[in-house]
């Protein structure tokens, strides 16, 4: 059962003159007056809050990320001239996916090392690592020590080979390296059925 809830003395309180109620709004002061007693702790907190910070600053390498949208224009107008619309769009969405695994291709990659000379620059193939990075590679480095790897049977000596040849050896592995980073690092999709 409800009951309704009536005062004893039959005096209703007066609506106060405030549209906001003590519980509704923050108190500045007061906060102020807290953090001012506990003036040591939120010292302490934002120090190590700063000190983090510029730690993680320090210590992670810049990267860059560049993205770009393609249009690719050439059955638009072919799409709407042609009254078979099904046999058009499978030849656009082949035609595309062509595309798409073009920009992928090993030959592009090779192309893009030999102009830009990215196989010449360190910055490029060999990116700057982060501090946890290094922590790990020293790491391996000791267990390598200790236990090294087996040798791999039908490799060569590179040391015993004359200058020019590993040179050369050294040159293209270079270049191989940075089609292959070039070609892992390029993503190419298409957004949803579109021409982009």
């Amino acid at each position: 059962m409800n009951y309704a809830n009536f005062p004893l003395d039959k005096r209703k309180p007066l609506p106060s003159s405030d549209a906001v109620s003590a519980e509704d709004f923050i108190d500045v002061e007061r906060l102020l007056s807290m953090a001012a007693r506990q003036a040591k702790v939120v010292a302490v907190c934002a120090a190590i809050g700063l000190f983090l910070g510029v730690l993680y600053l320090q210590t992670t390498p810049p990267t860059y990320m560049a993205t770009s949208r393609v249009l690719i224009d050439e059955g638009l107008n072919k799409v709407v001239d042609e009254v078979s619309a099904a046999s058009v769009s499978m030849q656009t969405d082949s035609a595309i996916l062509s595309q798409i695994e073009i920009l992928h291709s090993a030959r592009l990659a090779a192309v893009v090392v030999d102009k830009q000379k990215l196989d010449q620059n360190d910055a490029f193939l060999y990116p700057p690592t982060s501090a946890a990075s290094k922590a790990a590679g020293f790491v391996r480095g000791v267990i390598r020590y200790f236990r090294p790897s087996p040798a791999v049977v039908g490799t060569t000596d590179v040391t015993q080979l004359d200058a020019a040849t590993r040179e050369a050896m050294i040159a293209s592995s270079r270049r191989d390296y940075a089609i292959l980073k070039l070609q892992n690092e390029v993503q190419a999709e298409r957004v949803g059925r579109s021409y982009v």
